[in-house]
């Protein structure tokens, strides 16, 4: 039992099996009970805990697992190491790092005349990291000893406090799974509690596309995007292109959460055809033209995405021989039916990582999040119609959403900068009504002689890239309420400057 629980407290705190190391006093012949010296022999417990068993089910498998350890005690520990011939490591222990180490109940001797007291020697090392012994007396002791290279008091204590938690539920709900079994502590839970009182999300779903949507109705000839070619869409025509755009994607065959990817240059086209995916029902999945074909093939598989919109440039040198159906941006209106609508918990869209630790993973998130994300920028910094946001970050990476999505749904007009272009003078500090400032590209040029920003600025945001070192050094001491991350990108004249916002 009480190796269940400790085997329950490690897989939680480690989220792996760990092998449990135990001593055996190894007098298991007559002929030893009266000799004295040292014949305690070490076995090693790994108790399988796949599957996320109920506490229940994991004592039968401890039992078994301890059975056969205790049926083999007479072979040596060393024999063990060596037959296993572990990669060694000086640091830790070859076979286990931690061990449970159960005292057997004793008395005093009893010598005549003589008051005998126990007391208890403390100890300046461990052999493991970890060495949980325990005492069965009246009132059961413990006692965790640990390497204070690895854990402090606090943490130890934590460790003794969730053990004693963990026991006491399992025993009396073993038909609990052991990742239902709690580990936090009250104090924590009261804690989280607390950190979480924020500001609440917002009070009805409404999705994304239908806010952007609303926004249409009530200002449709008010600029929504507009790019570095020149090109600019009203909400009107912004809301028309989107419509004709899923129409088209539902008629040939998008349904709720079906992927579709978006392989497009920077331009309007972006938000046209993100926009046209939510309203049909799908699952947008960027595709950065910017890619390797072989990684754009890559993620088109992966995601299953049968749709692609594309352009014809890119879909003969970017997408050749991608086994997906190509959609162009501009084409006919096709009379199909639209979703009424799309549940909270439906797929929104997938962004892959970058896959340096491995193959790209994508993550998928909700139309909540994204709901919740609009909503809360509506709050802070404070969108609204007055309000301009440049669009820096490729689609295929997270922070595009928060560029695009809720400037949109505040009725907020968003530019689409091309990266090369993307230099921040004075001259380019657009006034808003919300105190926010957020650079139009048709007015920057390169930075050159010019090194701050427009007086009236009250927020200035800006990604952590590397700017023109005069330019790092006055804008935060001239604003000190500046936002050291976030939408706008002052980008250096040179491969070599300072870092913004460490």
């Amino acid at each position: 039992m009480l190796l269940a629980i400790y085997t329950t407290l490690l897989s939680r705190l480690g989220g792996q099996t760990l092998t449990v190391g135990t001593a055996v006093a190894h007098r298991s012949h007559p002929q030893t009970y009266g000799l004295i010296g040292n014949f305690i022999n070490m076995l090693a417990l790994r108790t399988d805990v796949a599957g996320d068993p109920t506490f229940g089910e994991l004592v039968s498998r401890v039992h078994r697992t301890c059975s056969a350890a205790y049926g083999h005690q007479e072979v040596p520990f060393e024999r063990v190491v060596e037959e296993i011939n572990p990669p060694r490591d000086t640091s830790r222990g070859a076979i286990f790092q931690t061990t449970l180490v159960m005292q057997p109940a004793s008395a005093p001797a009893d010598f005549a005349g003589l008051d005998i007291e126990l007391i208890e020697l403390g100890s300046r090392s461990v052999r493991a990291d970890l060495e949980l012994h325990l005492w069965d007396r009246p009132e059961f002791v413990g006692r965790l000893a640990f390497s204070t290279d690895l854990f402090d008091r606090t943490t130890a204590q934590s460790f003794v406090d969730r053990f004693v938690q963990l026991a006491e539920t399992a025993v009396v709900e073993p038909d609990r799974r052991l990742t239902e079994l709690p580990m936090l502590l009250p104090d924590e839970r009261v804690r989280l509690q607390q950190w979480s009182r924020g500001e609440p999300a917002c009070e009805s779903f409404v999705p994304v596309h239908e806010q952007i949507a609303e926004q249409a109705l009530l200002r449709p000839n008010a600029p929504a995007v507009v790019d570095s070619q020149g090109r600019t869409l009203t909400f009107g025509e912004l809301a028309k292109a989107a419509t004709a755009l899923a129409r088209r994607l539902v008629s040939l065959g998008v349904r709720p959460e079906t992927r579709v990817g978006i392989c497009l240059e920077r331009s309007v086209d972006l938000a046209v055809a993100a926009l046209g995916v939510l309203a049909s029902g799908g699952a947008y999945v960027p595709l950065d033209p910017g890619y390797p074909a072989e990684r754009l093939g890559y993620l088109a598989e992966d995601s299953a995405a049968p749709i692609v919109i594309t352009s014809p440039e890119l879909a003969d040198t970017k997408l050749a021989g991608l086994p997906a159906t190509l959609v162009w941006i501009d084409g006919d209106d096709v009379p199909a039916a639209l979703p009424s609508t799309v549940d909270s918990g439906s797929l929104a869209y997938v962004i892959y990582t970058s896959g340096s630790t491995g193959r790209p993973k994508g993550v998928q998130i909700e139309h909540r999040s994204l709901a919740n994300l609009a909503y809360a920028m509506r709050r802070r910094p404070g969108l609204g119609p007055d309000d301009t946001m440049t669009m820096i970050a490729s689609l295929s990476f997270d922070a595009s959403v928060a560029e695009l999505f809720p400037p949109l749904a505040a009725g907020a007009r968003v530019v689409v900068v091309d990266a090369d272009d993307a230099r921040v003078t004075a001259a380019g500090w657009p006034r808003s009504s919300s105190g926010t400032r957020s650079p139009s590209c048709r007015r920057w040029r390169p930075l050159g002689g010019c090194c701050r920003a427009p007086a009236e600025s009250t927020a200035v945001a800006y990604e952590r890239s590397a700017v023109e070192s005069r330019l790092a050094t006055s804008w935060p001491a001239r604003w000190p309420s500046v936002m050291r991350h976030g939408t706008c990108t002052a980008r250096p004249n040179r491969p070599s400057g300072r870092r913004v916002g460490r």
